[in-house]
């Protein structure tokens, strides 16, 4: 009953420790199968910061080339990837972004705000009259952001390839923007490539191009009162974009270099071969699952001072609390052993002390030690094979009530109290449409405890392992008892 019961309690230790460690794997593959799987590349902000102590001021970093950004889209684990080039000096007189007034309650705020496509201005570097035009300058023919589901397509198509490679004049433009302007798909619409004197703010260049209309979307967030402030930024900044193949936003670049290099030809030298600075980077993985493989092969190939970034921040506080559980039930697991080996081994050793005599007597008959050895594994094992079983049917249900009050207290603690604040950072996936949240629950509902076969195999192979090595240390003391001193020593007690 005292082996029964210090195995039982042990097991309880040990179990839980391994139930919460098996549990947090799944909880890993769990948060990650609900979030995107997309991911694109930053600045390394903790990178350019390290480089500032070390060495006094940072001289700059590489700028991401499109072969670099190609060779991370063609890894295996990306099943689609684009990059952009975002027009701004393109403008027109007669066309008009559209606006609208609404007034929005933000959660976190005492007041509405009346968000207003004024955003965009009418007046363009002082000059009245002009509209600014927003190009944006796609990879990627099918569009990725219709893909992904952060525009819906309700009329027409994406882009082709041929168009694409063709530097045909085509775009995408929003139901929106369609409607203010009366525009419809297969119409060609007309917009000026225009460079202003930046002292006289006259027109030193202007060219007008043809669009055709291929394609009409909505973004697919339906706004409503309570929306969230990067949703209404997001459905502003979407209906007054015009989508167009790269060639076309690159060949305006060029054009605007073309003409600054009549004033600074040192300047336009550096300007033209640091090259484009593309934004909106996305790739889109065929699995969630791959993020962390595909981050660490992504990272072999970008230049210093950038960094993969995906959604996972999304979960960031339950990753503090799950890495802090980890740490945990690791250390309870290996100080749960060690102390099973010692305490198993003193305790056996004491059993055998008691019953010395016995075996003194099955010696004296001629009884071979490996026989009496194997006797006491097989009646320290029976009784340990029935508390090991128990104990771990108690063990993982304390371990789950205790890991999730432990977590949820965490992250409780950790979460900010004003929401709106946790939303208001606009990183690249919120601006670019992919931002994804989580909420406690959300997380919680994530962290599974399971008695699954790999756990109930592990538990048992670590805890029967630790019982036979407690079993083999103390036969060292079995096999150094005599049967003659041992009968000598019971008949003069």
């Amino acid at each position: 009953m005292i082996l029964f019961f210090v195995v039982f309690l042990l097991g309880v230790v040990t179990s839980g420790a391994i139930v919460v460690g098996q549990a947090i794997i799944q909880t890993e593959v769990n948060l990650l199968r609900q979030i995107p799987p997309v991911a694109t590349i930053i600045q390394d902000a903790e990178a350019i910061e390290e480089y500032e102590l070390l060495h006094g001021e940072f001289e700059g970093f590489e700028w991401l080339s499109a072969e670099v950004i190609e060779a991370v889209g063609y890894l295996s684990y990306v099943r689609a990837f684009n990059y952009s080039v975002i027009a701004h000096n393109f403008f027109s007189r007669e066309l008009r972004l559209p606006r609208e007034a609404q007034v929005y309650s933000i959660d976190g705020l005492d007041e509405s705000i009346s968000f207003e496509f004024e955003l965009f201005s009418r007046y363009t570097q002082g000059v009245e009259g002009i509209e600014v035009m927003r190009l944006k300058g796609v990879s990627y023919p099918a569009i990725v952001d219709i893909e992904e589901g952060v525009l819906e397509l309700v009329h027409g198509r994406a882009f082709t390839t041929e168009e694409m490679e063709g530097n045909l004049e085509v775009a995408l433009i929003s139901q929106a923007f369609a409607e203010v302007n009366h525009l419809q798909v297969g119409e060609t619409f007309y917009i000026d490539h225009i460079i202003f004197d930046e002292g006289t703010l006259e027109e030193v260049a202007n060219e007008s191009i043809g669009l055709e209309i291929v394609g009409i979307f909505t973004p697919a967030v339906e706004l409503d009162l309570d929306s969230e402030l990067i949703d209404i930024i997001n459905h502003i900044n979407f209906s007054s974009l015009i989508y167009v193949p790269i060639t076309i936003a690159k060949s305006s670049t060029y054009a605007f270099l073309d003409h600054f290099k009549e004033f600074d030809v040192e300047q336009f030298n550096i300007v033209r071969e640091r090259g484009f600075m593309y934004e909106d980077i996305i790739f889109v993985l065929y699995d969630s699952l791959d993020l962390n493989s595909f981050v660490a092969a992504a990272s072999e190939l970008i230049p210093d001072f950038w960094r993969m970034n995906d959604l996972s921040d999304s979960f960031s506080e339950m990753t503090t609390s799950m890495s802090t559980l980890q740490g945990l039930s690791s250390g309870i697991m290996i100080g749960g052993a060690m102390a099973s080996i010692f305490a198993l081994s003193l305790l056996i050793v004491l059993f055998l002390h008691d019953r010395r005599e016995e075996v003194g007597i099955y010696l004296a008959l001629g009884e071979k030690k490996s026989y009496i050895v194997l006797q006491v594994f097989v009646e320290v094992l029976t009784v340990a094979v029935v508390a090991i079983a128990l104990s771990l049917i108690i063990g993982s249900t304390l371990a789950e009530y205790l890991s999730q009050e432990m977590i949820r207290n965490d992250l409780i603690a950790n979460s900010s109290a004003d929401r709106f604040i946790r939303m208001g950072s606009f990183n690249d996936f919120n601006a670019m449409g992919y931002g994804f949240e989580m909420t406690i629950e959300e997380m919680l509902e994530a962290y599974s405890v399971s008695l699954d076969i790999m756990t109930i195999l592990l538990f048992f192979l670590v805890s029967i392992t630790t019982t036979l090595l407690s079993t083999s240390v103390s036969m060292i003391y079995l096999a150094r008892l005599n049967p003659k001193d041992i009968l000598m020593k019971s008949t003069i007690g």
